[in-house]
């Protein structure tokens, strides 16, 4: 015996039958999805652009001041004047690696050079005030709050005994 399939009773209707009222109404409701989604989309884009340059910096004044202090200590500690040519040779290697960062940064960063009783070289590399004079600028999302939310003061610290 052969089945024979039926056509179903009621047929779904073709989208040119859909009233105008209707397709209206799913156009607004796309455009709110679409806000909504273009924030949340932008938010994480704009997040990552604008921690990646703050953390960059850091990475760098790291480097920096790593470099600086293996610099100091290649002045003489039996001689009188240690102190001022670790610090010579450390601020002049600190501002060497650091000419590579654009010139609005650089303008801003300070190098400190420490070295205590001849034992201890610390270089201290830092710009202050980052929420006052932000590289990347700072925005305000709904919803989200402040990007990039970054601490005041971006320091880095190297010190060796030589």
């Amino acid at each position: 015996m052969k089945t024979i399939m039926k056509a179903p009773a009621t047929m779904p209707l073709p989208c040119s039958c859909l009233s105008v009222h209707s397709r209206k109404q799913q156009r607004g409701a796309a455009a709110i999805e679409f806000s909504i989604v273009f924030v949340l989309v932008f938010a994480v884009f704009y997040s990552m652009v604008s921690y990646a340059f703050p953390l960059l910096m850091l990475q760098s004044f790291n480097s920096a001041s790593a470099q600086a202090v293996r610099a100091a200590i290649k002045a003489d500690p039996e001689s009188d004047d240690f102190v001022a040519n670790a610090t010579r040779l450390a601020n002049e290697e600190a501002t060497r690696q650091l000419s590579a960062l654009p010139a609005v940064i650089t303008s801003r960063v300070s190098v400190n050079t420490t070295v205590v009783n001849g034992t201890r070289v610390t270089v201290r590399i830092e710009y202050p005030n980052y929420s006052g004079n932000p590289v990347i600028p700072v925005l305000v999302l709904p919803m989200i709050g402040q990007v990039p939310r970054v601490p005041d003061n971006l320091m880095a610290e190297a010190s060796l005994m030589p």
